[in-house]
């Protein structure tokens, strides 16, 4: 038995400069193995068969996902570590390695996506029907490395601080209706 909880905050739109911020703080925060949320929720205390985060962007809304597939006993314990996760970061901020890290996976992850003519047209498309132009990836590049430690900051205080929405499916979810 599994139950799939989802903690969403409003977030920035597609076309908000920020967007790399907003990738850079997920990427922090839920991207992967060595992730803050991933570390603490499944590795440390075992309550989580996967956990991850995201961010959604579409022209005029966003959002900001944490997901995390759990056994039922576990929701509201986890519910609490992924509460307390978000105020220490929100507190203490990252580290030099978290960022310099996030940014090297978001730079290189860009750059491996182009390498495959089917998403290259992809990117292009999208790019050509939200902005009216095709993305100049020299420019994406640039905004990437422009990022700084401060503005992924700012970014995640405008969404962290934000009122969440919470979804929960499986056993026992109606707990969670009120």
């Amino acid at each position: 038995e599994q139950n799939h909880l989802l903690v969403a905050f409003p977030s920035i739109t597609d076309r908000d400069p920020r967007k790399y911020q907003m990738q850079l703080l997920s990427s922090i925060l839920g991207g992967g193995m060595s992730s803050r949320l991933f570390q603490r929720i499944r590795e440390e205390l075992g309550m989580a068969y996967s956990i991850y985060t995201y961010p959604n962007s579409y022209q005029g809304i966003g959002t900001y996902g944490i997901y995390a597939g759990i056994s039922p006993k576990n929701g509201d314990k986890v519910l609490e570590e992924i509460d307390s996760e978000l105020k220490r970061f929100l507190k203490d901020g990252m580290t030099d390695k978290e960022f310099r890290d996030s940014k090297t996976q978001l730079r290189s992850g860009y750059l491996m996506g182009l390498e495959s003519s089917g998403s290259r047209m992809q990117a292009m498309g999208r790019s050509t029907l939200l902005n009216g132009h095709p993305t100049d990836h020299q420019k994406t590049i640039a905004a990437i490395e422009a990022v700084t430690p401060e503005m992924v900051m700012d970014v995640a205080r405008k969404v962290l601080t934000a009122e969440p929405c919470l979804a929960v499916a499986g056993k026992g979810a109606e707990k969670y209706a009120e």
